[in-house]
């Protein structure tokens, strides 16, 4: 049976739609194509969609990853072409794949956080970035701890352009070192560099091995 890798992108107004929630509009846009889902077996069985790594409300994807398994073999272009037409706006397929195994390869993630109307930060923002130590309070199973994050930043890069601040991080986004960029942003904030409510952000990539 066919299993295939779809790149979409999910901008608009679909960045303040949770996971869960993106998951079901997957699910009836296959069901209104026509295209027919593999399903889990078991009492409860589920449906075979399986995300790289999901997205935090408030986050566009320019370049998403989503495992498909369906219930009998099929033409990529017909798969391609059918998805594309019944999925709803704001998402969009880049490109479709033989899916090539389980995402337990990804490794690190690329975001690109933008402001409008920030200026003359950038070199602030470069200092606390190079610095060794960038301790955070991050929420644990056994409560809350201070964390240095910085060997979970790989890299970055900062820049301004006609009046916008861009800072582009690539962050560890493997199962047992996973980064969500957003503590990074905060950092600035509590240092009194930025305010992390003036950036929207995009996640740019993610990265297998």
């Amino acid at each position: 049976m066919t299993d295939f890798r779809i790149t979409f992108s999910k901008t608009g107004p679909l960045v303040f739609i949770s996971h869960l929630d993106l998951t079901h509009t997957f699910v009836r846009t296959f069901k209104r194509a026509g295209i027919p889902l593999r399903y889990s077996s078991g009492f409860n069985p589920h449906p075979k969609i399986v995300f790289a790594l999901p997205l935090s409300v408030g986050t566009a994807g320019e370049n998403e990853l989503c495992d498909i398994g369906l219930a009998r073999d099929m033409d990529k272009e017909e798969f391609t072409m059918k998805l594309r037409a019944a999925l709803p706006p704001h998402i969009e397929i880049k490109s479709v794949s033989e899916s090539t195994g389980k995402f337990n390869n990804v490794y690190s993630a690329d975001y690109i956080f933008s402001a409008e109307g920030v200026c003359g930060i950038c070199e602030n923002i470069r200092e606390f970035l190079s610095k060794d130590d960038i301790t955070v309070e991050k929420k644990t199973k056994s409560g809350e701890k201070q964390i240095n994050i910085k060997p979970q930043i790989f890299s970055y890069e900062v820049s301004e352009t006609d009046g916008k601040t861009y800072i582009c991080l690539c962050v560890d986004a493997s199962p047992d070192g996973y980064l969500n960029p957003e503590y990074v942003m905060k950092a600035m904030d509590s240092a009194g560099i930025l305010s992390s409510a003036d950036f929207n952000c995009t996640r740019t990539g993610i990265n297998l091995k």
